[in-house]
C-alpha cells in the first residue's frame, strides 16, 4: 500500500478509536479524536522511513520495531497510540499488496525462502504468495534444519530430493546438510548453493590449458 493509503487508514482508524474511547458527539469526543489522530498517523507512516534509510519493507517493517513502539509509552510515558499506526501499516502491507513484507528471501532460481514459520502459517502464506504469482516454489527452513517445500509446478519434490528428502510433487521435505540454521541468512547460505550450484571452475583444467594453447 502507498503512503496515501496509509495516511487515510490512520485518519479513519483514529476517528474510530476516538469514538470508542470517548463515545458521543461532543467536545470531549472531538478532543479525543484530535489527541489520537497525530500519533496514529505518524505510526502508520513511520515504517516507510526505510524508503530513504535501509531497504524498503525490510529495515523498519519488522516485529522488533513494533515492539519498541508498544514498549515506549510504558517505559517513557509518551508516544501512546503510535504503535497502533505501525501495526496497521504492517497489516495493510501484507494484505493490500502483492509485494508484502520481506517475509521471504528470493533465491537465484526464483524460489522464495522463509525461516522459522510454523507449518500452518507457512502453508497459508505460501498459498497466498503462489496464488498471487510471486513464486512457483517456496521453502521454509526451521532452526532444527528441516525444510518444507511447496510448489505449483511440481518442483517441490525436486527441491526436497536435493536435500535427501522426499514427498509429493507439490509438497515435500528435506534436511539441511549442516543439520540446523540459526538465522534466515544462515538458511539462505546453506540452501542457495544446493538448489543453484555455481558452475564449475574450468580455468585450472587441462582442457582449458589446451584451449588457450596457441602452439
Amino acid at each position: 500500500m502507498n503512503k496515501r493509503g496509509h495516511v487515510l487508514n490512520g485518519l479513519l482508524l483514529a476517528l474510530g478509536l476516538g469514538f470508542i474511547v470517548e463515545p458521543g458527539l461532543d467536545a470531549a469526543t472531538a478532543t479525543t479524536v484530535a489527541e489520537i489522530t497525530v500519533p496514529v498517523v505518524l505510526g502508520a507512516l513511520f515504517p516507510d522511513v526505510d524508503t530513504a534509510f535501509g531497504r524498503h519493507r525490510k529495515t523498519l517493517h519488522s516485529l522488533p520495531v513494533l515492539a519498541v513502539f508498544i514498549a515506549y509509552p510504558i517505559v517513557f510515558g509518551n508516544l501512546q497510540y503510535v504503535w497502533i499506526g505501525v501495526l496497521t501499516h504492517y497489516v495493510l502491507d501484507v494484505v493490500g499488496s502483492r509485494r508484502g513484507i520481506a517475509l521471504f528471501h528470493p533465491l537465484s532460481d526464483g524460489t522464495l525462502l522463509s525461516f522459522g514459520l510454523d507449518s500452518g502459517t507457512f502453508q497459508r502464506v505460501s498459498d497466498q504468495v503462489m496464488e498471487a504469482g510471486r513464486a512457483k516454489r517456496v521453502v521454509n527452513v526451521q532452526r532444527a534444519g528441516t525444510l518444507s517445500f511447496r510448489s505449483i509446478d511440481g518442483t517441490a519434490l525436486d527441491g526436497a530430493r536435493a536435500f535427501r528428502g522426499g514427498g509429493h510433487r507439490d509438497a515435500a521435505g528435506g534436511k539441511l546438510p549442516n543439520g540446523s540454521a540459526h538465522s534466515r541468512e544462515d538458511a539462505v547460505a546453506q540452501v542457495e548453493p544446493v538448489l543453484n550450484p555455481p558452475p564449475p571452475d574450468l580455468s585450472g583444467s587441462p582442457f582449458a590449458a589446451l584451449k588457450n594453447w596457441k602452439g
